[in-house]
C-alpha cells in the first residue's frame, strides 16, 4: 500500500509535468476558488443547526429567537417575529448552499475545459514530434501503443489524473473547513462524525480500490491486445480466408474482448458501491447521534446537533464520495497509465531527422541537386548493412538501384532521403548535407512507395497532404492530377476533389492508386525523388503509369529507382547494381549485362 501511494504520488507529479507554468497557475487558481465557495457551505450548515433551534422554541419567548431578534433589530425598526425570522433564515440559507453549487458547476467546467485546452496542444506536440523524429525510431515503434498513449492514454494523464487531483484538493478543503465549524459547534459530535466518515471511506478503499486499480489494467491491456487482432485480421484478410484461419482470429479477438468487457462491467459496478455504503453510513449515523444525545444532552440541543449532522451529511457525503471517486480514479489511471510516461519520455526527448519546412519552394528554375554518397557505411544493431558507398548522380538524371533482396537497396535509398545517417561518409546534395540544403533551397524531397497509402480523407488531401483548399492549391492538384493522367477520372466523379477515399483507398484499381501517388509526389515539384517498386513485377497499367512520369521528370528531378528488373527500352538507364551492402557494378544495364551474368540472371527471373 505504501509502495503504491509513492507510485500514485510519483504519477500525479509527472502528469502535472505535463502542463506549462501558465497552464498549472490557471488551473490552480480555479481549484482556490472552488476551495473559498466551502465557507458558503459552512454557513448554511451552521445556518442548518441554528434553524433547527428556533423552529423547537415555537415563538418569540425562546432564548435563541430572543438573541437573533436583537441582532436583527440593530438592522431594522420592528423586531422579526417568529415566523419571519424562521424563514428569513431557511431563505438565507437556501440561497448561500444554490449558490455554492452553481458557482462550483461553473468553475468545475472551466476547470476541465482549461485541461482539456492542455491535452490539446500536448496531444498536438507530441505527435508532431513523433513526425519528426528518427527515423529508426519511429520505426520501432509499435502502432498500438503510439496509438493509445497519444489518444486515450493522454486523456487518462491530463483528464483523469490532474482532473481528479485537483478535484480531491478541493473536496478535502471543503470537509477540513466543514469539520472546523463542527468542533466549534460541538466537538463530541465533530469528533465522532469524523472518525465515523473516515471508518467508512478506509473500507470502501479496502474493498473498491485494489480492485479497480487490477481490472483497470486488464481493460487497457485487453482493449490493446482486441485492437491489434482486428488490424492484423483486416490486413491478413485474403489469407485468413485462403487459408479458413478465420477461427484462429475470432477466437483470440473473442478472448481479449471478453476479458475487457467482464473488467470494464466490474469498474463500472464498483464505481457504484461507495454511494450505497455512504447512504447506509448517514442512516446508521443519524441512529447513533439520536441515540447518543437522547441520553446525554436535552432535546433542543440533541435535535440541533442532528439537524447540523444531517445538513452537514447532505454536503459531506457528497464530498466523500467524490473524494472517493478521486482516489479510485487515480488508482484506475495509474493501472492504465504504466508505459505511457515513458513513452512520452522517450518521444519527447529523441533527437528529429532534419528541420522541418513549412513552406517548400516550388520554384520550377531551381536545378535538382547532385547527390553524391562518398565513403558510406551504415550499421543496423551493431550489424554492418552498407560497406563503402560511393556513388555520384547527375542532376536531373535517373539512377536505377538493382540487387537480390536483402542487398541493401532500401537502406541506400532512405540514406539519400535524410532518414538515416551514415555512420562513416557523407550524403551531400550540392555539396551541402541534405538538412542544409533543404534549409537553404527549401526544395522538396519526394518518395514514391510501390503501393501508396491513402487515409480517410478527401482525393485533395491525400494529394497535398494537408488541409489546402484555395485557387493555388486547386490548381496545383488538377496540374497533378493531369500530368499523373488521372484528372479526366476524378473529374468524373460527382464531387471531384473532394470525393472521399477510403482508408487504404480500396475503392480505386492498383493503376488509380499509384496514378494518384504519383500526383502526390508532383504536386509540390520535387527536385529528388525516390520510387520504390518493390519486390515483385509491377502490372502492366501500373508499369506504364511509371514510365510516363520517368519522361515528366527528366532534366526536372534527380531520381533514384529501386526494382528487381529494368526493360528493353531501358537499356541506356544507369544501373547500380547492389550486393552484399556494396556496389558491385555501376553503369547502364547493357554494360553490366556484360560483366555480370548473375545480373541478367536476375533481371531476367522478375521480367
Amino acid at each position: 500500500m505504501c509502495i503504491e501511494g509513492v507510485l500514485m504520488k510519483s504519477d500525479i507529479r509527472r502528469a502535472l509535468g505535463l502542463l506549462t507554468k501558465y497552464e498549472r497557475r490557471k488551473v490552480i487558481c480555479i481549484s482556490s476558488l472552488q476551495v473559498l465557495t466551502s465557507f458558503l457551505d459552512l454557513l448554511g450548515i451552521l445556518l442548518a443547526g441554528l434553524i433547527a433551534g428556533i423552529a423547537l422554541e415555537r415563538d418569540n419567548s425562546g432564548p435563541l429567537t430572543q438573541n437573533i431578534s436583537k441582532i436583527f433589530s440593530r438592522f431594522y425598526f420592528n423586531p422579526l417575529s417568529w415566523t419571519s425570522l424562521l424563514g428569513f433564515l431557511i431563505l438565507v440559507a437556501l440561497i448561500l448552499l444554490a449558490t455554492k453549487s452553481i458557482t462550483n458547476i461553473v468553475l468545475s467546467k472551466s476547470l476541465y475545459t482549461s485541461l482539456a485546452d492542455s491535452l490539446s496542444r500536448i496531444a498536438k506536440e507530441t505527435f508532431q514530434k513523433v513526425l519528426l523524429s528518427k527515423y529508426l525510431y519511429v520505426k520501432q515503434l509499435k502502432t498500438q501503443e503510439v496509438g493509445y498513449a497519444l489518444t486515450d492514454g493522454l486523456t487518462f494523464l491530463v483528464i483523469g489524473i490532474v482532473g481528479s487531483f485537483l478535484t480531491g484538493l478541493v473536496e478535502m478543503s471543503m470537509l477540513v473547513l466543514i469539520l472546523l465549524g463542527l468542533i466549534w459547534l460541538n466537538p463530541i459530535m465533530a469528533f465522532g462524525a469524523t472518525v465515523f466518515f473516515l471508518l467508512l471511506a478506509l473500507f470502501i478503499s479496502f474493498f473498491v480500490g485494489r480492485r479497480v486499480k487490477n481490472y483497470g489494467s486488464d481493460y487497457t491491456m485487453c482493449n490493446n491486445e482486441s485492437r491489434t487482432t482486428l488490424i492484423d485480421a483486416l490486413y491478413l484478410y485474403r489469407e485468413i480466408n485462403l487459408s479458413a484461419a478465420g477461427d484462429f482470429f475470432s477466437e483470440r479477438f473473442s478472448k481479449s474482448r471478453s476479458i475487457s468487457a467482464f473488467s470494464y462491467s466490474r469498474l463500472y459496478w464498483l464505481q457504484q458501491v461507495p454511494k450505497y455504503i455512504m447512504e447506509l453510513g448517514i442512516i446508521l449515523g443519524a441512529a447513533l447521534l439520536a441515540a447518543l444525545s437522547w441520553f446525554t444532552s436535552n432535546p433542543t440541543e440533541g435535535i440541533t446537533s442532528l439537524a447540523v449532522f444531517l445538513m452537514a451529511s447532505t454536503r459531506v457525503v457528497p464530498s466523500i464520495l467524490r473524494l472517493q471517486g478521486v482516489h479510485l480514479s487515480l488508482r484506475e489511471f495509474s493501472g492504465k497509465s504504466e508505459g505511457i510516461f515513458s513513452l512520452l519520455s522517450e518521444i519527447s526527448s529523441s533527437q528529429e531527422n532534419f528541420s522541418h519546412n513549412e513552406n517548400l519552394n516550388t520554384n520550377p528554375t531551381i536545378a535538382p541537386p547532385k547527390i553524391c554518397l562518398t565513403g558510406i557505411e551504415f550499421s543496423y544493431d551493431k550489424v554492418s548493412t552498407i560497406r563503402d558507398v560511393n556513388l555520384t548522380i547527375v542532376s536531373g538524371s535517373a539512377v536505377t538501384l538493382m540487387g537480390p533482396s536483402g542487398s541493401g537497396k532500401s537502406t541506400i535509398c532512405e540514406l539519400i532521403l535524410g532518414l538515416l545517417v551514415p555512420h562513416k561518409g557523407a550524403v551531400t546534395y550540392d555539396g551541402l548535407s541534405i538538412s542544409d540544403w533543404r534549409n537553404q533551397v527549401g526544395a522538396s524531397i519526394a518518395y514514391l512507395p510501390q503501393d501508396p497509402h491513402y487515409f480517410g480523407g478527401t482525393i485533395r488531401e491525400n494529394v497535398t497532404l494537408s488541409y489546402a483548399q484555395n485557387e493555388d492549391s486547386n490548381e496545383g492538384v488538377w496540374k497533378a492530377l493531369e500530368l499523373a493522367q488521372i484528372a479526366d477520372y476524378v473529374h468524373s466523379l460527382p464531387l471531384g476533389l473532394e470525393t472521399v477515399l477510403s482508408e487504404r483507398g480500396l475503392q480505386l484499381s492498383g493503376g488509380q492508386r499509384q496514378r494518384i501517388g504519383i500526383a502526390r509526389t508532383l504536386y509540390h515539384q520535387p527536385k529528388v525523388l525516390v520510387i520504390d517498386e518493390g519486390t515483385s513485377a509491377l502490372d502492366h497499367e501500373t508499369d506504364y503509369a511509371l514510365v510516363q512520369m520517368f519522361t515528366l521528370l527528366k532534366d526536372k528531378s534527380t531520381v533514384i529507382r529501386v526494382t528487381h528488373r529494368v526493360t528493353t527500352a531501358e537499356l541506356d538507364q544507369l544501373v547500380a547494381y547492389i550486393e552484399n551492402g556494396s556496389i558491385r557494378e555501376f553503369g547502364t544495364m547493357a554494360q553490366i549485362q556484360q560483366k555480370m551474368a548473375t545480373f541478367e540472371k536476375s533481371n531476367s527471373s522478375n521480367t
